[in-house]
């Protein structure tokens, strides 16, 4: 049977599929056989992952169900995910950043109410190449952990805004 979406040349689906936010890109990936190969050929091209907006449906499944998409990610944003109804879990999120981390170079977690001192530690240890690194809000860090981020010697812009950070130890991190 003659499918009319077979007949679109691959650069057109794509124009198309460009339109797209990842959750709907995600969605279309399952129309069909070509709509998954193209989307994940999209895809591979995406640097950059925004998913703040979808705070509430981030969880750990989630992430791990997109974690092979994920090979050239350079920018992504969890902000405000776990929401506080603990639908990410820092093993979650370490699982994720583990598999995913290693081209990261701007990551942003502004109130996440997951992350803790061990998720940093992961964060380092997977991601050498961090430019930029947003904890805003991220209470359950401490001082302690955020020694840790003293390895990532890229490391150009860090905010921690609202966090239990003091002044002395923001200090005593710029000295390093």
């Amino acid at each position: 049977e003659w499918n009319p979406f077979e007949a679109l040349a691959d650069e057109l689906v794509l124009c198309v599929f460009e339109q797209l936010d990842f959750i709907d890109l995600l969605r279309v990936a399952c129309v069909s056989r070509r709509f998954f190969a193209l989307g994940y050929r999209m895809h591979l091209a995406f640097g950059a992952l925004d998913l703040q907006s979808y705070w509430m449906r981030v969880t750990d499944g989630f992430l791990n169900s997109i974690v092979e998409r994920c090979t050239n990610l350079q920018r992504l944003s969890l902000s405000w995910s776990g929401g506080g109804r603990n639908l990410l879990s820092p093993r979650g999120f370490s699982s994720f950043i583990s598999s995913a981390g290693a081209p990261l170079r701007c990551l942003r977690l502004a109130c996440c109410t997951f992350l803790t001192d061990g998720c940093l530690r992961t964060v380092v240890a997977a991601a050498p190449l961090l430019e930029e690194l947003d904890l805003q809000c991220c209470r359950a860090v401490s001082p302690a952990g955020i020694d840790c981020l003293a390895a990532l010697a890229k490391l150009q812009r860090l905010n921690l805004y609202n966090t239990q950070v003091t002044t002395y130890v923001c200090i005593c991190y710029m000295c390093i």
